[in-house]
């Protein structure tokens, strides 16, 4: 997923965050949680990523994703997980989840494979919206 993620951001961009999560209630399968300022929530976004996943991927790891999620760069999740991936992304250029709670959402599992820091004065807007 790495390479996805590398390609699409030498495409269009960087990605505010490129993820993969395991819910509690899908085990054993991924979401795909995308975000980036040149990508929407329309039905073509999610085309374009899943071509690329699709091209990407083996079969057999097709079946492991249960979706693709566009979200919103200046959502509290993105930046919740954007803060993550800095405090982390010290040595390594992937950062492993552990189990945890976000927005309501109860996590088994997840990694962040791309999150870009969000400028001081986006996090001060979505932090007094």
């Amino acid at each position: 997923m790495k390479e996805v993620e590398q390609f699409l951001a030498s495409k269009n961009g960087e990605f505010a965050l490129f993820a993969l999560l395991e819910r509690e209630d899908t085990p054993g399968l991924w979401d795909v949680v995308v975000s980036a300022s040149w990508l929407g929530t329309t039905r073509e976004d999610i085309l374009t990523i899943a071509q690329q996943v699709t091209l990407t991927l083996r079969p057999q790891d097709m079946t492991q994703i249960a979706r693709i999620v566009p979200v919103l760069p200046d959502s509290e999740f993105v930046l919740f997980l954007q803060d993550n991936y800095e405090l982390l992304n010290k040595t390594a250029p992937v950062v492993r989840l552990g189990t945890a709670v976000l927005s309501g959402i109860e996590l088994r599992s997840g990694y962040i494979l791309a999150a870009s820091a969000p400028s001081t004065a986006r996090r001060r807007e979505a932090i007094a919206a």
